[in-house]
């Protein structure tokens, strides 16, 4: 993604949780555990303290949790997800939307470890 593309969903979402939690967000998971320089500036000026990513990038006084820490916890699978299909070209609104969850199956999932899987 662009830069603009990074920010407008930024500004999106840091206004869709700040309007349904009542306060803004401290914390933040990101697509794809990637994170990139423009977007952790974007998160310290907004005041994010914390965020998931498999990419560890620590400035300031963030602290990033990467490492998969309590994520052994099994759940019931989903099958049939959908989501837009993503189209750098154009502006992010044209293509922000929220994954669309599909059947939950009596199958558990036990999550990925790297420790264990690798």
């Amino acid at each position: 993604m662009n830069e603009q593309q990074q920010r407008d969903i930024l500004e999106h979402t840091y206004q869709q949780l700040t309007d349904f939690c009542g306060k803004p967000p401290k914390g933040s998971v990101a697509p794809w555990w990637e994170v990139s320089k423009e977007t952790t500036e974007m998160l310290l000026d907004k005041g994010i303290s914390y965020g998931e990513s498999h990419v560890i990038v620590i400035a300031k006084l963030t602290v990033d949790h990467s490492f998969h820490h309590h994520d052994s916890h099994p759940y019931w699978l989903r099958t049939g997800d959908t989501w837009k299909k993503i189209d750098y070209e154009k502006e992010a609104k044209t293509w922000m939307e929220p994954l669309k969850r599909g059947e939950t199956t009596g199958m558990v999932e036990i999550p990925a470890n790297w420790d264990v899987s690798a």
